[in-house]
């Protein structure tokens, strides 16, 4: 094959081999031009362009199959980055173990492996695509109802609430699928997955699809834990649905039920509200009571949740007697909740709140001491530490000391001001004179009782 190297196409360098280009010296440089000569215009020899790299023009190879043992440490590798929360260096590690032709098993063990380094590192659209690939890729994979349930807990974070339940279904049909031997683990898991999918029914306020659904839980034999927490779901949705009467049959059976679960507490608040609603203020009251007087018996280890619901259900209910009138009431909830907590920015306010419901129930003298009570509290004390000047108290707390110092001012002229009007009063009547006789004109035209003076008059 002698073909002039003019007669080859310039874009077919790319393409010839390197033994043709060698046999038509189409590879070789013009010769250069005699020492001095010169070329007329325009018969300069054409540039001839560079042949590319071959090595650089072609894609990556696929990286070296891995070896069991560097699969293993990869594995290894991946995990433990994982659990130290290195979800760069599992990532790779992962990345590294898919690229190595693993077997279908390892690559179903990566994928799903990959998938929660996403998640945890909070890339949860990247997390929903890789579980998704191992869905598609791997459609008969023993790992499928986890991966599904993890997809649809992901798929819920995301809004995407019908793509969730369909996750969560897609988990309860691949446990059909399972071994005997395995049926334990994967019957929990169909559980777990019905839990879920009345849970996102629930968030995507489907109340009466999610009533439901807790509702059939509840027959199960789930653990206790979540029997309680479906029993109390199920409260919730009703009350959602604003059905007041069944919710609060629902959250009366879950307190009599599950009297030590953690929902206790904000089931009694939900269940005060609900009697509020419903104009039942005394059933209200007898179940906030009930929170104040019984639950820290019940807190366990988790009493700054119980503390927290008792504030925010005694302080709601009270503040919403004493609003309406209702200050017997709501002095009873006071006096429970200033015994909560010793802290002063808690108490003394709620001191603040006895003191004028005794006000308005006309208690002076207990209203009084407890103005006092205030005053003489040593938070609002100047605080000293030694040879520096004392500092005085919190802003917050002074300002609330000097509102209890002109209530107590105000009690005091008011107890004056009711001793100086008793004083001024106009003597009682006696018993009627026997009546005058019509001489006597002047008899039953007595003359004109002097007035009491206003409150303008009073000397105080």
């Amino acid at each position: 094959m002698n073909l002039p190297a003019r007669a080859v196409p310039v874009f077919l360098f790319f393409l010839l081999p390197a033994a043709v280009l060698a046999e038509t010296g189409a590879d070789a440089a013009p010769p250069p031009p005699p020492a001095g000569a010169t070329l007329p215009a325009g018969d300069a020899p054409p540039a001839v362009p560079a042949v590319p790299d071959a090595a650089a023009a072609l894609p990556a190879p696929p990286a070296a199959a891995l070896s069991p043992e560097e699969r293993a440490s990869l594995f290894r590798l991946a995990a433990g980055s994982l659990a130290k929360g290195d979800t760069a260096g599992a990532e790779i590690a992962w990345r590294r173990i898919l690229l190595g032709a693993p077997s279908p098993a390892d690559e179903e063990n990566a994928l799903l492996g990959l998938a929660r380094t996403h998640r945890q590192a909070g890339d949860l659209v990247k997390a929903a695509a890789v579980y998704e690939k191992l869905r598609q890729d791997h459609p008969a994979s023993g790992l499928l109802p986890e991966s599904c349930l993890e997809h649809g807990r992901v798929l819920r974070v995301l809004g995407a609430w019908k793509l969730a339940i369909d996750q969560f279904y897609n988990v309860i049909h691949g446990t059909l699928r399972i071994a005997s031997g395995q049926t334990a683990h994967y019957r929990q898991l169909a559980r777990t997955a019905q839990f879920e999918i009345a849970e996102t029914h629930y968030l995507a306020g489907n109340y009466a699809d999610a009533a439901r659904f807790f509702s059939r839980l509840n027959l199960l034999d789930l653990a206790p834990g979540d029997r309680a927490r479906a029993h109390f779901m199920a409260a919730m949705s009703r009350l959602r649905e604003n059905r007041l009467e069944d919710a609060a049959a629902g959250f009366t059976s879950f307190i009599a039920s599950w009297p030590d679960d953690e929902s206790v507490s904000e089931a009694r608040y939900q269940l005060a509200t609900i009697w509020m609603r419903l104009g039942r203020k005394q059933d209200a009251l007898d179940v906030t009571l009930d929170l104040l007087r019984l639950e820290h018996r019940h807190a366990g280890a988790d009493v700054r949740a119980w503390a927290w619901w008792q504030r925010r259900t005694g302080t709601w209910l009270a503040n919403d007697f004493y609003n309406q009138g209702d200050y017997s009431g709501a002095l009873t909830i006071y006096h429970h909740l200033v015994r909560i907590s010793p802290e002063p920015r808690w108490r003394l306010p709620v001191l603040y709140q006895i003191g004028l419901c005794q006000e308005r129930l006309r208690q002076p003298g207990a209203a009084r001491a407890t103005w006092r009570q205030i005053l003489d509290d040593p938070a609002l004390q100047p605080q000293s530490a030694g040879s520096p000047p004392p500092s005085p108290p919190p802003e917050d707390l002074a300002e609330l000391g000097r509102m209890a110092a002109w209530r107590l001012e105000h009690l005091d002229w008011a107890e004056k001001a009711e001793t100086l009007l008793d004083s001024l009063a106009p003597p009682a009547p006696g018993p009627p004179s026997r009546p005058a006789s019509v001489a006597s004109p002047h008899a039953v035209n007595p003359a004109p009782r002097s007035q009491p003076p206003t409150s303008a008059n009073i000397d105080t």
